[in-house]
């Protein structure tokens, strides 16, 4: 399962092909400051329910998750909002807003 720490880390982007039994496909990425990088692969997952930690204060979320061939339309998505990132910031910088 991904983790991440202020955006820093792995994260599962996307939802793709959705079945009838509620699963659909995610692309994991490894991120920093929430922007994707580097896929990783992509996963089926199935939501399996949610647990409360009243000691901890905090509730876990369950999920089935099953590798599947990596999603090209994931990857076109992420390095397209990347590069959508990447042109603000240059347009921003030019134009000195």
């Amino acid at each position: 399962m991904p983790q991440s720490f202020n955006g820093i880390g792995t994260m599962y982007y996307g939802s793709a092909q959705p079945h009838e039994d509620g699963s659909h496909v995610v692309t994991e990425w490894v991120t920093f400051l929430w922007v994707p990088l580097i896929p990783l692969g992509s996963r089926r997952v199935w939501f399996q329910g949610s647990e409360s930690h009243w000691f901890m204060n905090q509730t876990t979320t369950n999920y089935k998750v099953v590798k599947v061939p990596l999603h090209l339309p994931h990857l076109l998505k992420g390095y397209g909002a990347v590069l959508a990132v990447v042109a603000a910031i240059q347009v921003i910088d030019y134009f000195h807003w």
